[in-house]
């Protein structure tokens, strides 16, 4: 599911890239745009439905790598309803932010949001819904971040008593790595329109695209080596392909 939400964030970057160029090409790329029309450009609404969903699965994960250390038993009996009810909450949470955000930009009634038809965030959905949804997924990642920590300090710490607790600790450590990065990235996607509404410090709508642009396209790359890397299947894959080969150098004959 968490890859699911990574591709729809994805189409964001796809077909809005390909919506300005054509709108470039066409040379109605620099004309104001009010902030319903750039809804219905439909460029926004992958992206904030697909960064919601990541986060809200993120959390998923975690809340139940802690049920399951915290409460093995309850987990072991009732691990597929909890996941599925954990995960239909979550769906059901986006879907509504979805709405939400289609609602109240529809009724914006300003004439004009944008300089350009860029259709960010910024000039796409409503600044109250815009702080809610920026910092929502930054308190949901945090919240994941430490319910995963120690979801994995206390199963690191069972493993020197117990020899079966290294294979919870193996489930447990590609979630802790993709929790943190997805964090720091996304605090530093925030920074600048954290301090465009809550500074005195002025940053252009132009230099707010760029920054959210260029990290959330770092932040989707990064994340798809972060899961190869941290895969117990991946790196046990890599060392059958280069143990044969390392033995070959060593021992030619």
């Amino acid at each position: 599911m968490v890859a699911v939400g990574d591709t729809i964030d994805a189409t964001y970057f796809l077909f809005g890239s390909l919506g300005r160029l054509v709108d470039i090409a066409t040379d109605t790329f620099y004309y104001p745009i009010s902030l319903k029309g750039c809804l219905l450009k439909f460029y926004v609404l992958p992206r904030v439905f697909g960064s919601e969903m990541v986060a809200m699965m993120m959390l998923v994960l975690s809340v139940e790598k802690v049920v399951a250390v915290f409460l093995p038993l309850f987990y072991r009996a009732y691990s597929d309803r909890l996941r599925l009810s954990m995960i239909a909450a979550a769906l059901i949470y986006c879907i509504v932010s979805s709405i939400v955000m289609i609602v109240t930009s529809v009724l914006d009634k300003r004439p004009v949001v944008g300089k350009n038809r860029y259709c960010g965030i910024s000039t796409s959905v409503t600044r109250p819904f815009a702080l809610y949804h920026q910092f929502g997924i930054i308190t949901v990642n945090i919240v994941a971040l430490i319910l995963c920590f120690t979801a994995f300090m206390v199963v690191w710490n069972r493993t020197k008593r117990f020899r079966n607790a290294a294979k919870e600790l193996q489930n447990i450590k590609p979630i802790l790595v993709v929790s943190a990065v997805s964090t720091l990235i996304l605090i530093a996607n925030n920074v600048a329109y954290v301090l465009t509404n809550f500074t005195s410090i002025s940053v252009s709508q132009n230099l707010q695209n760029v920054v959210v642009t260029y990290t959330s396209a770092v932040f989707s790359l990064s994340k798809v080596f972060l899961y190869l890397l941290t895969g117990k299947e991946f790196r046990t894959a890599l060392r059958q392909r280069w143990r044969p080969t390392l033995t070959n150098v060593v021992n030619p004959c």
